[in-house]
C-alpha cells in the first residue's frame, strides 16, 4: 500500500541580530515558497507589508477571532498580539511545507494545530556569534536613532521626535537586557533538528533545510510502511491460526 508523504512545518528559531529574518525573507522573497503570515496588532514598521510581513490588525479584531475559535495560535509579546489563523496555517500547509519564524516559548504552541492536519515538524535554530550579534544590534539601533533625529530638523517635528527616540532607546536597552539573558539559553532550549548558522549564504541554509525535510519525509514513510507491514503480519498469523482450528473441526 502506498504511503504519501504529509506536509511538514518548519519552524525557524534565532535570537535578535542572527540573521533569522534574512534567511526568511529568502525563503519567501526568492525561494518564493509557502511562509505561515501571522496577525499583529501593532502598527507597520517601515518597510513592512500587509499580508506579506503580518496581517495588520485591530485588537478587538483580534480579541473576535479568539472568541471565535479561529486563531490557530495566539501569544502576546510587551503587550502586542500575535496570532496565526487556522485558515492560514491550513492554505500554507496544503501546499505540502511551510515556514514559520518563532521564540523557543511559541514552539509548542504551533506543534498541536501542526498534528491537527497531519503534518510532521521540522525546527531548526540559526546560531551566530553573540559578539557578532550585538555588533550588528548595535548597528541597527544607531541606523533606528538616526533616522529618529531626521525628524528634529523641523521646528514642529522636535517634540514628537523625541519621544521617538526615547521610545527606541527604552526598546533597545529592554532587548538588549534579552539578549544577554534568556536568549543565551535558547540554543539548549530545545532537541533542534538542525542548528544553522546565520553568517551562511541563505541558499545554503535553505538547501540544508530542504534536504532534511526530505530526509525526515522519508524517515515517516518508511515507518508507516514498516508499521503496515507488522499490520498485515499479525492479521496473516490470526487468520492462519483460525484457519488452522477451522481444518482440526
Amino acid at each position: 500500500m502506498e504511503t504519501n508523504a504529509p506536509p511538514v512545518l518548519v519552524t525557524l528559531t534565532a535570537p535578535t541580530a542572527a540573521g533569522k529574518s534574512y534567511l526568511f525573507n529568502y525563503i519567501r522573497d526568492v525561494a518564493k515558497l509557502p511562509c505561515l503570515i501571522s496577525t499583529t496588532t501593532r502598527s507597520p514598521r517601515a518597510g513592512e507589508v500587509e499580508g506579506v510581513d503580518y496581517y495588520f490588525i485591530s485588537e478587538e479584531e483580534s480579541k473576535r477571532l479568539e472568541a471565535e475559535d479561529q486563531l490557530a495560535e495566539l501569544a502576546t509579546y510587551n503587550g502586542v498580539r500575535y496570532g496565526v489563523t487556522k485558515k492560514e496555517f491550513h492554505s500554507k500547509l496544503s501546499q505540502g511545507l511551510a515556514f514559520l519564524i518563532v521564540e523557543p516559548s511559541g514552539i509548542d504552541h504551533y506543534v498541536k494545530p501542526a498534528k491537527d492536519v497531519g503534518a510532521l515538524h521540522y525546527k531548526a535554530y540559526v546560531h551566530v556569534d553573540p559578539e557578532l550579534r550585538l555588533r550588528r544590534f548595535q548597528e541597527r539601533c544607531v541606523a533606528d536613532m538616526r533616522k529618529a533625529m531626521l525628524a528634529f530638523a523641523t521646528p514642529t517635528g522636535a517634540v514628537a521626535a523625541e519621544g521617538l527616540v526615547i521610545k527606541q532607546l527604552n526598546t533597545a536597552l529592554s532587548r538588549m537586557k534579552t539578549m544577554l539573558t534568556e536568549e543565551m539559553q535558547w540554543g539548549t532550549m530545545h532537541d533542534w533538528d538542525r542548528t544553522l548558522f546565520g553568517t551562511e549564504n541563505p541558499k545554503a541554509n535553505l538547501d540544508i533545510i530542504l534536504k532534511d525535510v526530505e530526509n525526515l519525509k522519508k524517515r515517516h514513510i518508511e515507518t508507516e510502511t514498516d508499521k503496515e507491514r507488522l499490520r498485515n503480519q499479525a492479521f496473516k498469523a490470526q487468520w492462519d491460526k483460525y484457519s488452522a482450528s477451522r481444518s482440526t473441526n
